[in-house]
């Protein structure tokens, strides 16, 4: 069992490194519920929004133009 203890006593950097390394034992080998298509359109649209091709909006800005209608 995980000492709670010891991981307490671990740097910001090994804790941010073991949260990476637990997170990534979930991933259950790369499979995703999504299709070739579905990751194809996902991966499009990370890029377009790291290259500032997009607009953006805040939840606030969203929620208030919801409460607007």
């Amino acid at each position: 069992m995980v000492n709670v203890n010891e991981i307490l006593r671990l740097s910001d950097e090994e804790k941010i490194s073991l949260i990476e390394m637990i997170w990534e034992s979930l991933d259950e080998g790369g499979k995703s519920d999504l299709t070739a298509e579905q990751d194809q359109e996902l991966a499009r649209r990370i890029e377009q929004f790291e290259k500032g091709e997009v607009n953006t909006c805040s939840w606030e800005e969203i929620e208030a133009h919801l409460r607007r209608k």
